[in-house]
């Protein structure tokens, strides 16, 4: 699983935008066709995937996932060059 460093400004602002729910809307084998349901208590529980993994890592390129999302995004996700 790849890590990307993002900073806490970034990642709270991830959270306050999702409403501290799992952004993931994707067709994931977890919730097909619906937004995951996933909730947050702490911005610190949540990890940060970036939606282009090519751009820089700022509050226009983060978004907000479950582990589980995370996993099955990385896992259907084609490689990295």
């Amino acid at each position: 699983m790849a890590d990307y460093e993002f900073s806490d400004a970034v990642k709270l602002h991830a959270y306050q935008n999702a409403g501290a729910h799992c952004e993931c809307t994707a067709d994931c084998k977890e919730h097909p066709n619906d937004r995951c349901k996933v909730y947050f208590w702490r911005y610190t529980e949540a990890h940060y995937y970036p939606i282009n993994p090519d751009a820089p890592l700022d509050m226009h390129n983060c978004r907000m996932l479950c582990l589980r999302c995370r996993r099955n995004l990385e896992a259907t996700a084609p490689p990295v060059s």
